[in-house]
């Protein structure tokens, strides 16, 4: 039964693709491309949520096709996240590229206090959630949250209220770049170097505190600037040899997997990880150079990345409390109750939105 949702993912991902036999599609970097495949991932991020609530709900998985849906989020994990730090990676600089120092003063209320202040209004909400469903919040807990920091508690089955890690992790990524471009150096490599330097060292700094999931993908964040900054050889190569590359990129993701898979590697700050990550992103860079993907509803999903990343879980929790035998009686209704209620605070979302 759950199945039926990932074939429905795949369905709306392959709807409107346009394949370039003989070239490529140049806007594959584009927004509204890269929307598109946000919009994809948000929807997997969106599934594999759900699926926590309903495998501590006590749902039993019956059949092949409840076990392979199982299967596929236990093999994705943090994979549905690497293409939002790329493309936020690449955004940066490709807006660095055409508005210049203009762009890097503005960086500190643009960039980083906008986001704090969005995801500070979906903690007071958050918080006020808690308080309706009876569960007591310090005010220790609620003024760190505020700083993405600590999530605001955990519910019944131990699940993490918010996903503060992803907030944190990017308004760090925006500060090493911040910090790296206030140099005015006009320098490329400097910039690239500097900003993986500096988000390398948040890895370190994380390593010793956080679970791995707040840095095992971290560093997709300066590839992505990494390949802003050298768009024009870095695609020269690729058209050049792009079978090549692709079949390359692929090869290796296969065998570091495999490597994953039966190799105890020791952790390392998350590298290999992190590795595998900027190599998936690549296959889906590579992959989009000749597949345009792209449809209105992905680019819909993509565009309203935010408010659904952080605000998915209130559905959740909400019927977790007010009605936990619906989630593992009817778990497709669980699940597209929440998507609903998701996509329709997504709407009004724009309302409320803080901009400076």
């Amino acid at each position: 039964m759950l199945l039926g949702l990932l074939l429905a993912v795949l369905l709306l991902s392959i709807y409107g693709v346009r394949l370039d036999v003989n070239g490529f599609h140049d806007d594959y970097l584009a927004k509204k491309k890269t929307d598109s495949i946000k919009g994809i991932f948000i929807l997997l991020v969106f599934l594999s949520h759900s699926l926590r609530y309903v495998s501590k709900s006590g749902y039993p998985f019956a059949g092949l096709g409840d076990s392979a849906y199982c299967s596929f989020f236990a093999v994705l994990t943090q994979l549905t996240v690497v293409m939002f730090l790329f493309y936020s990676g690449y955004g940066v600089y490709e807006s660095l590229k055409t508005r210049g120092w203009d762009y890097v003063k503005k960086m500190p209320w643009r960039r980083l206090l906008t986001t704090l202040l969005n995801f500070d209004v979906a903690v007071v909400i958050y918080v006020l959630l808690c308080l309706a469903l009876g569960i007591t919040i310090t005010l220790k807990e609620g003024l760190i949250a505020l700083t993405a920091w600590q999530c605001i508690g955990l519910d019944q089955w131990g699940i993490f209220f918010m996903d503060n890690w992803y907030i944190f992790v990017i308004l760090l990524c925006y500060l090493a770049t911040y910090i790296v471009l206030r140099s005015q150096s006009r320098k490329r490599l400097f910039h690239v170097v500097g900003i993986f330097a500096l988000c390398l060292s948040g890895v370190v700094a994380l390593a010793q505190s956080r679970g791995n999931f707040w840095y095992n993908t971290l560093l997709c964040f300066p590839l992505g600037v990494l390949y802003s900054a050298y768009k024009e050889p870095i695609e020269a190569f690729l058209k050049r040899y792009y079978w090549a590359a692709l079949a390359v990129s692929v090869t290796l993701l296969a065998a570091i997997f495999v490597l994953f898979s039966t190799v105890a590697l020791p952790n390392l700050y998350q590298l290999p990880n992190n590795i595998f990550c900027m190599v998936f992103a690549m296959v889906v860079v590579i992959t989009t150079m000749k597949f345009g993907i792209g449809n209105p509803v992905l680019h819909w999903l993509g565009g309203h990345l935010f408010p659904i990343f952080i605000y998915m879980r209130l559905p959740m929790i909400f019927m977790e409390y007010q009605s936990p035998s619906i989630i593992s009686t009817y778990p497709l209704l669980f699940i597209l109750t929440s998507l609903a209620v998701t996509l329709l605070i997504a709407h009004f979302y724009k309302h409320c939105e803080i901009r400076l």
